[in-house]
């Protein structure tokens, strides 16, 4: 596609990695006790400030020059970031959703239960299914498409992308 457009949003949220060991897996063969390396770091609570990019693509520009508006979605995106944005993502298969959303509860602290164990990779396919509800709800959703979103985190060296299949 000749065309493409992206729309970056900013948030904050908190998460836990539950289900990671590096000692198994893919890579597991990299994992060296001596380096004093946690197992699973990442399974303590913690939380990221994260870019959040949705890349659009388009065969042609329509009638304005746009591949799409990008203020046509900012509303419903925004919506959609606002549910997460300063909440605690957790996986409903965690072993400690119970007890942390008991607490989040009793607190009122903000969470958003998912049903993904939600790392940078599964939280980019999150967002870009979510993205691709409200664009099948587009009169013209067939003109473009949802090319794929990214995570990155801010002031670390990773981001990962879940492109459309």
């Amino acid at each position: 596609m000749p065309f493409a457009l992206t729309k970056t949003f900013k948030i904050d949220i908190g998460h836990r990695i539950w289900n990671e060991d590096m000692r198994s897996g893919r890579g597991s063969e990299l994992y060296q006790p001596e380096s004093n390396l946690p197992v699973n770091k990442c399974a303590a609570l913690h939380g990221h400030s994260l870019g959040v990019t949705f890349k659009f693509q388009s065969k042609k520009l329509d009638e304005h020059g746009f591949v799409l508006d990008s203020n046509l979605l900012k509303a419903p995106l925004s919506q959609l970031i606002a549910k997460l944005d300063h909440a605690m993502v957790i996986d409903r298969n965690d072993p400690l959703f119970g007890p942390i959303t008991q607490l989040c509860d009793q607190f009122a602290l903000k969470y958003y239960p998912v049903n993904f164990c939600p790392s940078f990779e599964a939280l980019a396919k999150f967002f870009f299914d979510e993205c691709q509800k409200i664009i099948d709800q587009c009169r013209h959703g067939e003109e473009f498409s949802l090319l794929g979103v990214t995570i990155r985190g801010a002031k670390m060296s990773v981001e990962a992308t879940y492109e459309r299949p």
